[in-house]
């Protein structure tokens, strides 16, 4: 069986030199600020394998730094048959993943890349 693990900040330090930091909203238009309870909303600077309980959820991200490769399966799509999206984005506000060819409410993974 093979076990994954979540890279720690010291170790994505080492593969990046810095780690980056991204916030995902359930929402677009970054809905889900604090006081909105219509939505979750989580800031990481870790890789995600497997979204979990938001998975298929998010509609839109700000990447503060690092280069992002977000995918449509868990495990960035490192397992199953379908291939799915891969999607690499850099720093900026995305109010619409979907616009940037990451149709909404399907991404179960990400990590950083750059």
């Amino acid at each position: 069986m093979m076990r994954w693990r979540v890279p720690t900040e010291e170790l994505l330090k080492k593969i990046h030199g810095r780690p980056g930091d991204i916030e995902i909203f359930q929402h677009e238009n970054f809905n889900a600020r604090p006081g909105d309870e219509s939505g979750w909303r989580f800031r990481t600077a870790l890789s995600i394998a497997d979204l979990g309980q938001y998975n298929d959820q998010a509609s839109s991200v700000i990447i503060y730094s690092g280069i992002w490769e977000f995918c449509e399966h868990f495990n960035f799509n490192l397992d199953g048959d379908a291939p799915g999206y891969a999607i690499r984005l850099g720093p900026g506000y995305y109010a619409s993943l979907d616009a940037m060819g990451i149709t909404q409410d399907t991404l179960s993974s990400f990590h950083q890349v750059g």
